[in-house]
């Protein structure tokens, strides 16, 4: 598990970021499947997935801490990655 541990940490950092946008269960979920179940992928995309479904917005310093997450399993290219970008607030309205 050791050569995964940079993942599981950057993983466990985005949702630790979003903690007060998702609900306690919703968050302890994620982190579940990041932490105990070596299931880190699906924990960020359960996150992405409500974030998306109940239209809540995210910060840009939000989006990048999944954006490290995706960079760092090789998969920057991932549509649920391409949809989360656009959860993201814009501060400048």
């Amino acid at each position: 598990m050791s050569k995964y541990r940079n993942i599981i940490n950057q993983c466990k950092s985005a949702i630790e970021k979003i903690e007060s946008i998702l609900t306690p269960k919703e968050f302890q979920e994620c982190i579940d499947y990041i932490t105990k179940y070596a299931e880190w992928l699906l924990g960020i995309e359960l996150a992405i997935d409500w974030l998306i479904e109940n239209d809540q917005k995210i910060t840009s310093e939000n989006y990048q801490e999944f954006e490290k997450a995706y960079k760092l399993m090789k998969l920057e290219s991932d549509t649920r990655l391409q949809h989360l970008k656009l959860q993201i607030i814009n501060i400048d309205k």
